[in-house]
Formats: structure tokens, sequence, C-alpha cells
């Protein structure tokens, strides 16, 4: 009866030692897969941070040319608008000077 005791405790030893293997080697395998996850989750966030500088400059740019451009109708307008007031004084000038010029 010893004999199948011993028997027993050594197949319980064994058992545990490639339970104890199998648990080190699934926690070895997780650690890994838990550092490639990180190392990807990094170069997704980088990549994130890159593309969200990238859209950031586009549309500084675009507001950048969006206020130029308008600045350059404002301006042009305002230049046509003052252009527009010289030449109305300059006609009633010449209409006060010249009355028989604009007589039909």
């Amino acid at each position: 009866m010893s004999y199948a005791l011993i028997l027993e405790y050594r197949k319980r030893q064994e058992h545990e030692r490639f339970l104890k293997q199998v648990l080190i080697s699934i926690s070895d395998q997780l650690f890994s897969l838990n550092n490639n996850f990180k190392e990807t989750s990094r170069f997704l966030f980088q990549e994130i941070r890159t593309l969200q500088s990238q859209m950031q400059c586009f549309c500084e740019g675009r507001e950048k040319q969006s206020l130029l451009n308008n600045q350059e109708s404002s301006c042009s307008t305002s230049k046509i608008d003052e252009v527009i007031k010289r030449l109305q004084k300059a006609r009633e000038k010449l209409s006060f000077e010249n009355p028989h010029l604009f007589e039909e």
C-alpha cells in the first residue's frame, strides 16, 4: 500500500511540474503579447499624432489662405471703392468747373 501511495505522490508531482511549465509558458506568451500590444499601440498613437499634426498644418494653411484671399478681396474692394470715389469727386469738380461738358 505504501508503494502505491509513493507512486501516486510522484505522479501528482509530475503533473504539478507539467502544469507549472504550462502556466509559465502561458505567462511568458501573455507577457510577450502584452509587450507587442504596447509597442503596436505606441506606433498607432505615434501615427495618429503625426496625422493630427499634418491635418492641423493643412487646416492652418487653408485658414491662412482664406484670410489672404479675404484680405485680397477686401483690399481690392476697398481700392476699387477708393478709385470710384476719386472718379466721382473728379467728375463733380469737372462738371462744376466745366458744366458745358455735361450738357446734352
